[in-house]
């Protein structure tokens, strides 16, 4: 579980509850949470004295938002900034010392206007920390008791995809790192079937006996490591429809993917499959960078 996180907030209701399930991952180890609102100087306008105005407006909000997140248990501070969105919310990542970034969707899109399209795409393709979006639309449809149930067993059920590169190693370590606190896996690689069929369909076997037995390692550390229970599966199929597939019948509570996969055309399509993913999985999505992003 991730010690200090950056929670970007587009000061939204939807955006609230995203962050009243952050708040309670204190019984999970997470001891800090920077509360960042930034925004976008591209499309500013008002003319002078506006930041000095949206200062005024914003600043009540965000302490509010922090003093929820203190009155859970969890050290919490904000910060507001006007600038680059991806830019600002990576460079205040990093001064406050975050090991993720995390933010909200609602339904097919992201919440709110300042983070729908280019600015959330731009979070997930360039923040240089795993960036965690959780799923607001399906928190609203709850209960508060059962919201809080979701939030607090979204690392207890865990689906890793992985195609073995080194670009995705870091969302193995994430794995790892759950595996130690009891979670349940299931390693996920999917057999990309345009790059098998027509050429490659003769060796489907083949490749997928190779795979089976690199998750299967996989597996046997995860469960050296603590995990309660890790099962494994290769399918052949397309990227994102695969990767649904897979999350709709097995319903785990947190999918985690790389952002970059193989070189060449595979890197750019790790990158499309994981940001299709994000945008339509209906569980929480954990997008890890490469070790070298």
């Amino acid at each position: 579980m991730f010690r200090s996180v950056l929670f970007a907030t587009d000061l939204s209701a939807a955006s609230d509850l995203a962050r009243d399930c952050v708040a309670r991952w204190g019984r999970l180890g997470l001891a800090k949470v920077t509360v960042a609102h930034v925004h976008n100087v591209q499309y500013a306008g008002g003319g002078a004295g506006l930041e000095e105005r949206l200062r005024a407006d914003h600043t009540p909000k965000l302490e509010r938002q922090a003093q929820r997140v203190r009155d859970a248990g969890v050290d919490a501070s904000w910060r507001l900034e006007f600038g680059v969105p991806y830019l600002e919310v990576d460079r205040i990542a990093r001064e406050e010392g975050a090991e993720a970034v995390v933010i909200g969707s609602h339904g097919g899109s992201w919440v709110k206007e300042v983070w729908l399209g280019s600015i959330a795409d731009a979070i997930l393709r360039h923040v240089t920390l795993p960036v965690l979006v959780i799923k607001v639309n399906r928190l609203l449809k709850l209960p508060p008791q059962e919201c809080a149930g979701v939030c607090d067993s979204m690392f207890d059920r865990v689906l890793l995809a992985t195609d073995f590169s080194p670009a995705t190693a870091g969302a193995v370590d994430t794995v790892r790192a759950l595996a130690r606190h009891g979670a349940e896996i299931r390693l996920l690689h999917v057999q990309e079937h345009s790059r098998i069929f027509p050429h490659l369909a003769s060796r489907l076997d083949e490749f997928n006996r190779e795979d089976t037995r690199r998750l299967e390692l996989m597996a046997e550390e995860l469960r050296r490591l603590g995990a309660r229970q890790v099962t494994h599966e290769v399918r052949t199929d397309h990227p994102v429809p695969g990767l649904l597939a897979v999350i709709g019948e097995w319903q785990p509570r947190l999918a985690v993917v790389g952002r970059r996969g193989r070189g060449g055309i595979a890197r750019r399509l790790i990158g499309s499959v994981s940001h299709e993913v994000a945008r339509e999985s209906p569980v929480p999505v954990l997008v890890v960078p490469s070790r070298q992003a």
